[in-house]
């Protein structure tokens, strides 16, 4: 009778069944497509970066992206004007502003897959692609001083230092003076990580 009833509990509870995970887990999920993006701070300036992937096989991937990013002279330190302490910060001696619009074309390659939750998974890719960089001349407020002696409202101008002095100095004009006398300045890059 004993041994009966252990037959016939193996046949009925005797399935195939594992202690722990399997060493290989296989992403069964069929992505074809990803989109993400990012804001980037550096020493030099900000950005921001959007990337557009599209699955070839599940580990290889066609990637376009596009970084905009502002770059700035270490150099650089904001003063006040002399003549009015709460005039608008400027950088004295900046001649231009500049920033790059970068568009990249690459693959990325899965060396090694994550196996688990918080694993690592080890790849590599290239990227090649076409930098614009674009100059916009730096504006400032300067300081209009009638015949008589009198101080008018400020005029608009790009820094000249032939001109322009801490003494005739304002403060910073606003943002977008000077984008129409922008400059294109096109290169290219190549990227391997």
């Amino acid at each position: 009778m004993y041994k009966s009833i252990v037959i016939l509990f193996l046949l009925l509870f005797g399935q195939k069944s594992y202690s722990q995970l399997p060493a290989k887990q296989v992403n069964s999920v069929g992505f074809k497509t990803e989109i993400y993006g990012g804001l980037t701070l550096h020493t030099s300036g900000w950005g921001a970066n959007l990337n557009y992937n599209k699955f070839i096989t599940y580990k290889t991937k066609r990637m376009l992206s596009l970084d905009i990013v502002s770059m700035k002279h270490p150099k650089e330190i904001k003063v006040n004007g002399y003549l009015d302490p709460n005039s608008k910060r400027f950088v004295y001696g900046k001649l231009n502003s500049f920033m790059t619009i970068r568009l990249a074309y690459g693959k990325k390659y899965m060396v090694y897959e994550k196996l688990r939750d918080k694993g690592v998974d080890i790849s590599w890719h290239w990227n090649v692609g076409g930098s614009f960089g674009f100059l916009k001349p730096f504006y400032l407020d300067i300081l209009n001083i009638a015949p008589n002696g009198r101080i008018l409202a400020p005029l608009q101008e790009p820094y000249n230092p032939e001109n322009h002095n801490l003494g005739n100095i304002y403060g910073k004009s606003k943002g977008m003076r000077g984008l129409a006398e922008t400059k294109l300045i096109p290169g290219g890059f190549s990227k391997l990580d």
